[in-house]
């Protein structure tokens, strides 16, 4: 390791003296980007999994949260079609610019007058 190149926290960090509770992502981030900078392998071996765990724990809380919103927000409604009239709809839906999602929402308003907002 290159211990010039790195801040004395930053250090302390790839070391392990410093509990993960207390280390924020940014920070590894940037030990890694000056560590694949530099080609410093032993730091990338070291941060690259703290990284990508990371990650992975904030693509989770995301998903969480979306869902969460989606459950306040919104209610469902599941509709069953013949096969193969689920990809008819999705190609006309594409074809005229929406979704499928937009497609029904927009039909129900149509038919029944009462609005999707």
């Amino acid at each position: 390791m290159k211990r010039e190149k790195y801040t004395p926290r930053q250090i302390e960090i790839i070391e392990g003296k410093i509990p993960d509770s207390e280390i924020i992502t940014a920070e590894y981030t940037r030990i890694l980007k000056w560590a694949k900078e530099v080609g410093d392998e032993d730091v990338i071996s070291i941060i690259q999994p703290y990284r990508d765990a990371r990650a992975k724990i904030r693509k989770k809380n995301e998903q969480k949260d979306a869902l969460k919103y989606a459950q306040r927000h919104y209610d469902r409604i599941v509709i069953t079609v013949p096969k193969g009239t689920r990809e008819e709809l999705k190609a006309f839906a594409i074809k005229n610019g929406t979704s499928l999602n937009g497609l029904v929402l927009r039909s129900i308003e149509h038919y029944t007058g009462i609005g999707t907002k």
